[in-house]
């Protein structure tokens, strides 16, 4: 009995410690031991203004969490403001050329510190080196820019409505006048087409009408050549008996 109390104890008194552990852990990462919190370097960021960018939001690149805020400072009498301790990953390697920029991570007005590595021919960054920070909209500018072009869109798409709704309304009256100029067309094509019949029917005897005026023409011409002829036969004979100024007579 007395050895089964004394497991019992030891289990007990194991339980606490490993939840003392546990707690202490979380207690200094919250407080941001380096006991606990994966190693880092520090870097500064001088950028004009910072937006709603507070301590401890994330330092992002490319979109993926490589860091946090750890410190930010005001120097009113300096060009870039703001100052920013940042603390990032050693695996990322920032090079003389990074920058840094304040993002808005979504629409709830979250922000971030976004920074570009630079490119690979320029030579890296040492620990605590600074890092130009641009000018960029803060969350509340682009919520502003949401709005503005949101107002921009709500008319248009009234406007949409308004002529769908036109159109659905003026459709039945649309294809009943399609439907009567259709029934036009086809009496048009109809005419058309018993016009052509006609003409067809009829063509064969306008051309033997015009054929037969055309040999009678002939003939007549013809016949008039034939008069000319001894018409002129008749006149030179009439000269030869009268002779030379009519001295036979």
């Amino acid at each position: 009995m007395a050895a089964k109390t004394r497991t019992e104890t030891i289990r007990a008194g194991l339980f606490f410690l490993v939840a003392v552990i546990i707690f202490a852990s979380m207690a200094l990462w919250v407080a941001g031991s380096a006991w606990v919190r994966p190693s880092s370097t520090s870097y500064l960021v001088t950028i004009p203004h910072a937006g709603t960018l507070a301590v401890g939001d994330p330092v992002v690149v490319a979109g993926v969490p490589v860091g946090r805020v750890s410190d930010m400072n005001l120097d009113v009498n300096s060009p870039a403001p703001v100052a920013l301790r940042v603390d990032i990953s050693p695996a990322v390697t920032l090079r003389a050329d990074s920058t840094a920029r304040v993002v808005l991570l979504d629409l709830l007005g979250g922000t971030a510190l976004e920074v570009e590595p630079g490119s690979s021919r320029m030579a890296k960054l040492a620990p605590s080196d600074t890092i130009d920070g641009l000018v960029s909209a803060n969350a509340q500018d682009l919520l502003n820019v949401a709005d503005r072009v949101a107002a921009q869109i709500t008319p248009v798409m009234r406007q949409t409505k308004d002529i769908l709704s036109n159109l659905s309304r003026r459709m039945p009256a649309t294809v009943d006048s399609l439907a009567r100029l259709s029934d036009s067309a086809a009496s048009v094509a109809d005419r058309l087409d018993k016009l052509t019949i006609g003409f067809e029917r009829d063509l064969p005897g306008i051309l033997t009408q015009t054929n037969r005026a055309s040999v009678r023409a002939v003939n007549v011409l013809d016949r008039a050549a034939r008069v000319m002829r001894q018409l002129d036969s008749l006149s030179a004979s009439l000269n030869t008996a009268l002779g030379a100024q009519g001295g036979n007579t």
